[in-house]
């Protein structure tokens, strides 16, 4: 933290440092400090996607809703773009529904969900956001059947069935704990 801290006082316009900043106080909890550096990195190198998305996700554990729909707005001509300029970018098609719900165009993010569910190709962490958008938008049913189909191509992540808040909806539910085991004990034995 203390290189990034350092390198953000040698040039205040430097985004990476404020990345690196936004990620290391993330790590140490400080989350209004993690949105804070998150925030700069979007003012100063706004064209990225990514740094968008990084900010909204502080923000939503944040639970700070009008600055998560605000932030949303303003990636989505971001995504827009990059998508009309990169068709194959499953990840980032996820992304953008996420960023779509985050705004408030819940029926658009789900309708984009729906047709991210039907494409091949999508990996098993793209799976398991598209899980969490469904989830997002009290779509239960759609959520676990996503959630079940990613750890059934390879999903591995226990940490995330145990802190997602995503997942909040699905806890207690002997599927999702059925789920939870099986992570449990492949990376037990993995």
């Amino acid at each position: 933290m203390q290189l990034a801290q350092q390198a953000v006082e040698i040039d205040p316009e430097y985004g990476p440092a404020y990345r690196s900043l936004g990620f290391a106080y993330k790590a140490l909890g400080k989350l209004e400090e993690a949105a804070e550096a998150r925030r700069r990195t979007v003012l100063l190198r706004g064209v990225d996607r990514n740094n968008h998305f990084n900010y909204l996700q502080i923000l939503s554990e944040l639970g700070d809703d009008e600055r998560v729909r605000e932030a949303a707005r303003n990636a989505l001509p971001v995504f827009d773009r990059y998508l009309r300029l990169t068709l194959d970018d499953m990840h980032s098609k996820v992304q953008y529904a996420l960023v779509l719900g985050m705004a408030g165009e819940h029926a658009r993010a789900v309708a984009e969900a729906r047709e991210l569910e039907k494409m091949e190709g999508l990996d098993s962490h793209a799976l398991y956001n598209l899980s969490c958008l469904f989830l997002r938008e009290h779509q239960l049913e759609n959520g676990l059947a996503v959630l079940r189909k990613s750890v059934g191509i390879g999903f591995r992540g226990i940490e995330f069935f145990l802190r997602d808040p995503d997942l909040d909806p699905l806890r207690g539910m002997p599927e999702f704990e059925e789920l939870k085991m099986k992570v449990m004990a492949v990376e037990a034995n993995g």
